[in-house]
């Protein structure tokens, strides 16, 4: 279904397993998730074709969860398989719950932080038969045990393929009663994979922050001048840095498709999880924009890019793996023509779990 690769990148990781995985989660990116517990709970799974697209794929019921999602279009063959698996807390140790999940992408940038006293509370495994990519997000249903107030808590699902970083995030949940209905997001979804992860986290909903007291002291009007003042324009930075859209306050002009780069910790003929995560593709994004972008890696021995259309890119692992040690981080800086810059993150910290 969704796919991309990734680890601690600096931060991400990449889990590439031989079955297709979901997992459903609350909140953006944290660098202070606690790591997963050890015990599991008894899953329930199911095997049974692909649905059609548009068509419903249910998830066993759980322990008072249920749901389902609306399969998207997507490249499988005809007589694709799909197993999903769910889990209930306490959790298997996954992309999402180990001990490396959520590190920044780089040393630069802190990743958004979930809330305290968030907890992952479902997981939805999907494997399948073939590994395949989805052309659109799912629409995603939850329903949730009375346990879990959908009035004092907030939820968010995140797609996960590796440790580090979630692929993609939808957006939070529309609600009735219980239910909660996943639509749209960010991230990447159209990477070939056989393995994906959906994780739910709950987060209690944050107090609103008190509206600060109005100053006691009085406003003094200042002096009338004789000849008013004009501040100078600050001179524009003769190095700024690209904005790193990674970054959740940059508020950059120019997104991309995925959060990062990630190519594998090991050469070719050591991947064993199939696909060519050796090349990644990756378009950039910029509201009211139509013109052309440019595109150019920071460090050529590491990854090199080429463009295929105005604002379509693919980079691609030019590391040789000297004696099998992987590469090291780069960025891949992508421009517009009104003088916006970003930053795409790229590290080699994709592993293949067996």
């Amino acid at each position: 279904m969704f796919a991309s690769f990734r680890k601690h990148l600096s931060f991400i990781a990449f889990c590439c397993a031989a079955s297709a995985l979901m997992v459903v989660a609350v909140g953006g990116c944290s660098n202070n998730t606690a790591p997963g517990p050890t015990a599991t709970s008894t899953p329930a799974s199911v095997t049974e074709a692909l649905p059609a697209a548009g068509q419903p794929l249910a998830f066993p019921q759980h322990k008072g969860f249920t749901g389902q999602l609306i399969v998207p279009p997507n490249n499988g063959p005809a007589g694709t398989n799909v197993t999903i698996t769910v889990f209930t807390t306490p959790l298997p140790a996954g992309p999402g719950t180990s001990s490396i999940a959520r590190h920044s992408l780089s040393t630069s940038r802190e990743p958004m932080a979930l809330p305290s006293g968030t907890a992952a509370i479902w997981e939805g495994q999907m494997g399948f038969s073939t590994a395949l990519a989805l052309s659109a997000s799912p629409t995603v249903t939850i329903t949730v045990p009375s346990q879990y107030s959908t009035a004092t808590n907030f939820f968010t699902l995140e797609l996960w393929i590796t440790t580090g970083n979630p692929q993609f995030t939808w957006s939070a949940p529309s609600i009735s009663g219980q239910t909660l209905t996943f639509s749209g997001g960010t991230g990447m979804v159209g990477v070939d994979s056989a393995t994906y992860y959906l994780y739910l986290y709950v987060s209690p909903n944050a107090s609103p922050s008190p509206s600060p007291s109005p100053s006691a002291s009085p406003s003094i009007a200042p002096s009338p001048s004789l000849s008013p003042s004009i501040a100078p324009s600050p001179s524009p930075s003769a190095s700024a840095a690209p904005c790193n859209p990674a970054n959740p306050t940059a508020h950059c002009a120019i997104t991309f498709s995925t959060v990062a780069i990630i190519f594998p910790n090991v050469p070719p003929a050591q991947w064993g999880c199939g696909g060519n995560p050796y090349q990644q593709n990756f378009t950039a994004i910029e509201s009211n924009y139509t013109g052309n972008f440019t595109a150019v890696s920071n460090n050529t021995q590491m990854a090199t890019v080429s463009q295929s259309a105005p604002n379509a890119f693919t980079a691609t692992d030019v590391w040789p793996y000297p004696s099998g040690q992987n590469g090291s981080s780069f960025g891949i800086i992508v421009s517009d023509t009104k003088g916006n810059a970003s930053v795409l993150d790229g590290d080699f910290n994709a592993i293949c779990l067996p």
